[in-house]
């Protein structure tokens, strides 16, 4: 089986490549969300702050902020679901069909 790690070659450096551009770019949803979401949602937790409408006015105040969270909300939930078919598939290729391939399953 290849290895899914992959060592690149550049200017004499070796470069260790752990993530796919995939995986990297699910992870920078990842983490834009999830700020996004502190950043809107604490606000509301903590009304009661004096640096919380400072907060939620940066994102368009009581109109605005609540929508910017709702929608990361639904991103987050739809990169969740996105990241559970990734997985069943790579599961599936990478590890079942190769086992059955040979027999081993």
């Amino acid at each position: 089986m290849a290895s899914k790690y992959k060592i690149k070659i550049k200017n004499g450096e070796k470069l260790f490549y752990r993530f796919s551009v995939n995986q990297r770019i699910q992870h920078i949803i990842l983490a834009v969300t999830v700020v996004l979401l502190v950043l809107t949602g604490m606000p509301l937790r903590f009304h009661d702050t004096e640096w919380a409408p400072y907060l939620y006015a940066l994102f368009g105040g009581i109109k605005w902020a609540p929508l910017v969270h709702r929608i990361n909300g639904a991103i987050l939930v739809a990169l969740f679901i996105y990241h559970l078919f990734y997985l069943g598939y790579h599961i599936l290729k990478e590890d079942i069909l190769p086992l059955k391939r040979k027999g081993e399953l």
